[in-house]
C-alpha cells in the first residue's frame, strides 16, 4: 500500500463536495464536531475553536477515500472515509442541549437516509443563542453556506427543517430565524429561496433549484 505524503487542506485540490464542505466548516470558530446517537447511549463532542483541519489523501485504491480530521491542539482527531460520506444534509431541529430551541447543524452520511442516527459525523454551530436571543450574524453565516452548497453541489447536498416537534415556547426563535433571512434573500439563488419555504412551511429541500 502506498502511503502519500501529507498535505493539508489548504494546499490540496478538494477531491469532492464533501471535502469542500469540510474544509469550509473546520475554519469556522463557532463549530462543534460531534458523532453518535442518544438512541444509543451517548454523543461525542469536539470544540476545536478554529483549530482543526483536515489531512489531504494519504492512501492509494481502495483506501483513497481515508482522511484524518485533526485539532491543532492535543493529539485528538476523527478517522473519516470520504468515500463513504458522499451526501451533507444541513439539519435544523429542536435540541435537548438549546432547551429544545432549534440547533444548526449539517451531518455527513453515506446515504439519503438515516440521517437522525444513522450519519457518519456531524458539525454544528456551538454558540447560536445569546441569553434569550439568537445571535443574528452566526445564523445568517450557516444559512448562507448551506445555500452556497446547495448551488454548488446540488445532488450531494439537501437542507431539512425540523419543527414538528418543537414546544410552544419556542416558536419565538423560528419566526426571529425567518426574519433574518429576509434581508439575505435580494438576489440570492433558488436555494436561498428554498430555504426559507421550508422553513415557513416545516417540509424539506431535498436539492437545490438553480
Amino acid at each position: 500500500m502506498t502511503r502519500f505524503r501529507y498535505n493539508d487542506l489548504m494546499s490540496h485540490e478538494a477531491m469532492n463536495p464533501i471535502e469542500t464542505i469540510l474544509g469550509g466548516w473546520l475554519e469556522d470558530p463557532d463549530l462543534t464536531i460531534f458523532c453518535g446517537h442518544w438512541g444509543n447511549g451517548g454523543v461525542m463532542e469536539l470544540l476545536p475553536r478554529g483549530g482543526a483541519r483536515l489531512s489531504g489523501p494519504r492512501y492509494d485504491a481502495p483506501f483513497d477515500g481515508l482522511r484524518e480530521l485533526q485539532l491543532t491542539t492535543g493529539g485528538h482527531h476523527v478517522h473519516l472515509d470520504l468515500s463513504r460520506l458522499i451526501h451533507a444534509c444541513y439539519f435544523v431541529a429542536p435540541s435537548v442541549c438549546y432547551g429544545y430551541r432549534p440547533s444548526f447543524e449539517v451531518r455527513l452520511t453515506n446515504s439519503h437516509s438515516g440521517l437522525r442516527d444513522q450519519f457518519g459525523i456531524g458539525l454544528a454551530l456551538t454558540h447560536p443563542y445569546a441569553g434569550y436571543s439568537v445571535r443574528g450574524a452566526l445564523v445568517r453565516r450557516y444559512f448562507r453556506r448551506a445555500a452556497e452548497h446547495m448551488d454548488r453541489f446540488p445532488q450531494a447536498v439537501s437542507f431539512i427543517c425540523d419543527r414538528l416537534n418543537s414546544p410552544i415556547d419556542v416558536q419565538a426563535d423560528w419566526s426571529c430565524i425567518e426574519s433574518l433571512l429576509e434581508d439575505v434573500d435580494a438576489g440570492a439563488g433558488n436555494s436561498m429561496r428554498s430555504i426559507r419555504s421550508a422553513l415557513r412551511n416545516r417540509m424539506q429541500c431535498r436539492e437545490a433549484a438553480g
